[in-house]
């Protein structure tokens, strides 16, 4: 038997879709500074290792938008708005990234990690911001999910 050959692992990440009470999605402008600077973002990004799903969807939220979240019925299949795995998604490297849907439970608005503006936008303002990654075809998903295609 031959001697095996590391290999290279596709990484996940965790993208949070939070809708406000009045249908609106939160969306967090990344600083200039870093890779997709100045674009906006779900406040989603990696998962850990030992984290469970919901917990890593909290824990960004709260780092990069300052809200409390919760899966929007409390459930990972019925609050999935898809798997995204195009190996071009993110430039940086190959990474798969599932979004969910989710209400704020509490906190204030507090941009951090990475971010210089946190803002909730209806379809129509979403259409005019410059996105970052695929997130605009995550967005447009769960408009179709909640029936608003």
């Amino acid at each position: 038997m031959g001697e095996k050959q590391p290999q290279d692992y596709a990484h996940i990440d965790i993208d949070p879709v939070i809708l406000t009470p009045e249908g609106k999605v939160v969306l967090a402008k990344r600083k200039p500074d870093v890779f997709e600077g100045g674009r906006w973002h779900l406040p989603g990004g990696r998962l850990m290792v030992g984290e469970r799903l919901e917990e890593a969807m909290k824990r960004l939220a709260k780092m990069k938008t300052g809200f409390e979240i919760r899966l929007l019925t409390g459930s990972l299949t019925g609050d999935l708005v898809g798997v995204y795995d195009d190996p071009a998604r993110d430039a940086r490297e190959h990474v798969i990234a599932l979004a969910y849907l989710c209400g704020i439970t509490g906190g204030e608005e507090q941009p951090g990690h990475n971010v210089s503006e946190v803002n909730a936008f209806d379809r129509e303002e979403l259409a005019e911001l410059d996105i970052a990654f695929d997130h605009r075809q995550m967005v447009e998903d769960v408009f179709r999910k909640l029936g608003q295609s």
